[in-house]
């Protein structure tokens, strides 16, 4: 009946005797084990909630840099973009107001000039994206402003428009670097295309850049000339075309703007430098050209 006797005799006491029953120390233990096992999961938690605290404020910070990313992008997108800007460079003042009017409500910004040297003052000033520059003026030739921005800053485009269009005039645009030759009277849409153009020409890497990076690209270039020359003595109907038409003949062909205004305008000094000697034959279309712009 009785599991365990204990005698229990503290010094100077009489000595006693109990006697405990077996089941009661199981309950013993137990309640020990039970007590260790709540300090254990105390002690997990008090370690497990800062990090779990820590996770949700990663969280909540990863939330909120995401809207403030969000944020910024639709600003950028929507408010903060800086607009392309433009030089107008035109005497009268009806078409100068005119241009201005269809370019500003297209959300460019625009800059006006009556004069030559007002443009060049302005563009000694300022960065400009695009000069529209009119030919005549009333103190000196557009075409003479376009070249000297152009040789200043040559990431800036052009566009040439005239009352007075020339072939001779069209070559020396298409020479010193303009994007496009417009005659007036045009229209919104026809301007409005090639201001278009001409920023996204800005926009992008340039054939010009691409085919002079390698020793590749300049042997390309040069065989094409090569081509469109060979071209001119075999098929007649490509001469015509290429002696009214210009550069929009050879759009098939792998070459940089440069390279097609030297075959239109009859660069002989930048054939000879950038594809070599060429034979009488292959040049019979470069004397031709200059000898109608001569003439």
């Amino acid at each position: 009946m009785y599991n365990v006797l204990y005698d229990f005799a503290p010094p100077g006491h009489l000595r006693f005797s109990f006697i405990i029953y077996k089941p009661l120390i199981k309950l013993a233990n137990f309640l020990n084990y039970f007590s260790n096992l709540i300090a254990f999961f105390l002690a997990l938690n008090l370690l497990i909630y800062p990090i779990e605290k820590a996770f949700e404020w990663q969280l909540v910070f990863e939330k909120k840099e995401g809207q403030l990313m969000d944020t910024i992008q639709e600003t950028v997108g929507t408010g903060l973009q800086v607009p392309p800007h433009i030089l107008l460079m035109e005497d009268e003042l009806s078409v100068a107001k005119g241009l201005e009017t269809i370019l500003t409500e297209e959300g460019y910004d625009v800059d006006l000039a009556m004069t030559g040297r007002s443009a060049l003052d302005k563009f000694g000033e300022n960065v400009f994206d695009l000069l529209v520059a009119d030919i005549r003026l009333p103190d000196m030739d557009g075409l003479d402003v376009v070249r000297q921005v152009k040789d200043a800053s040559p990431d800036t485009e052009a566009i040439v428009i005239t009352g007075y269009p020339s072939v001779s005039s069209a070559v020396n645009a298409v020479k010193i670097g303009a994007f496009e030759y417009l005659r007036k009277p045009f229209t919104d849409d026809e301007f409005m295309g090639a201001v278009g153009g001409a920023l996204q020409k800005k926009k992008e890497a340039s054939m010009e850049q691409l085919l002079l990076e390698t020793e590749k690209g300049r042997l390309i270039q040069k065989n094409e000339v090569i081509r469109v020359l060979n071209r001119t003595t075999e098929d007649l109907q490509f001469w015509r075309d290429l002696m009214e038409k210009g550069s929009i003949v050879l759009e098939g062909y792998q070459l940089s703007w440069r390279a097609k205004a030297a075959i239109v305008s009859g660069d002989l000094q930048w054939i000879k430098k950038n594809v070599g000697e060429l034979t009488p034959n292959q040049l019979r279309f470069i004397y031709k050209r200059l000898e109608r712009e001569a003439w």
